[in-house]
Protein backbone atom coordinates (compact mmCIF):
# COMPACT_ATOMS: atom_id res chain seq x y z
CA UNK A 1 0.00 0.00 0.00
CA UNK A 2 3.10 2.65 0.82
CA UNK A 3 5.06 1.50 -2.59
CA UNK A 4 2.25 1.62 -4.91
CA UNK A 5 -0.63 -0.39 -6.33
CA UNK A 6 0.69 -0.60 -9.98
CA UNK A 7 2.42 -4.21 -10.31
CA UNK A 8 4.83 -3.25 -12.87
CA UNK A 9 6.60 -1.63 -10.34
CA UNK A 10 7.78 -4.73 -9.08
CA UNK A 11 9.56 -5.35 -12.64
CA UNK A 12 11.51 -2.25 -12.21
CA UNK A 13 14.54 -0.89 -10.94
CA UNK A 14 12.60 1.76 -9.35
CA UNK A 15 11.42 -0.98 -6.09
CA UNK A 16 14.60 -1.21 -4.33
CA UNK A 17 15.36 2.48 -3.91
CA UNK A 18 11.78 2.89 -2.58
CA UNK A 19 11.82 0.20 0.18
CA UNK A 20 14.63 1.02 1.32
CA UNK A 21 13.23 5.06 2.08
CA UNK A 22 10.67 2.90 3.80
CA UNK A 23 12.90 0.85 5.54
CA UNK A 24 15.23 3.63 6.77
CA UNK A 25 12.18 5.60 7.92
CA UNK A 26 10.73 2.76 9.84
CA UNK A 27 14.33 2.59 11.96
CA UNK A 28 14.29 6.21 12.60
CA UNK A 29 10.79 5.98 14.17
CA UNK A 30 12.03 2.90 16.14
CA UNK A 31 14.63 4.76 17.18
CA UNK A 32 12.14 7.56 18.35
CA UNK A 33 10.38 4.97 19.99
CA UNK A 34 13.44 3.71 21.82
CA UNK A 35 14.04 7.44 23.37
CA UNK A 36 10.55 8.47 23.65
CA UNK A 37 8.71 5.33 24.60
CA UNK A 38 4.82 7.08 23.52
CA UNK A 39 2.62 5.77 20.23
CA UNK A 40 0.96 9.26 19.99
CA UNK A 41 4.13 10.72 19.14
CA UNK A 42 5.03 7.69 16.59
CA UNK A 43 1.34 8.23 14.88
CA UNK A 44 1.52 11.94 14.53
CA UNK A 45 4.98 11.59 12.88
CA UNK A 46 3.42 8.77 10.46
CA UNK A 47 0.02 11.29 9.60
CA UNK A 48 2.47 14.10 8.81
CA UNK A 49 4.67 12.08 6.71
CA UNK A 50 1.28 10.90 4.95
CA UNK A 51 0.24 14.52 4.60
CA UNK A 52 3.62 15.41 3.42
CA UNK A 53 3.39 12.68 0.59
CA UNK A 54 -0.41 13.19 -0.20
CA UNK A 55 0.08 16.86 -0.86
CA UNK A 56 3.30 16.44 -2.94
CA UNK A 57 1.54 13.52 -5.18
CA UNK A 58 -1.49 16.41 -5.38
CA UNK A 59 1.24 18.75 -7.04
CA UNK A 60 2.62 16.55 -9.12
CA UNK A 61 -1.42 16.10 -10.75
CA UNK A 62 -1.57 19.62 -11.18
CA UNK A 63 -2.91 21.14 -7.50
CA UNK A 64 -3.81 24.74 -7.78
CA UNK A 65 -1.38 25.41 -5.07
Amino acid sequence: MHIATDPSLFTKLTLLPRLSEHFLFGCILCSIFWFFPRLGLLVSIHVISNLYGILKLASKLGAPW
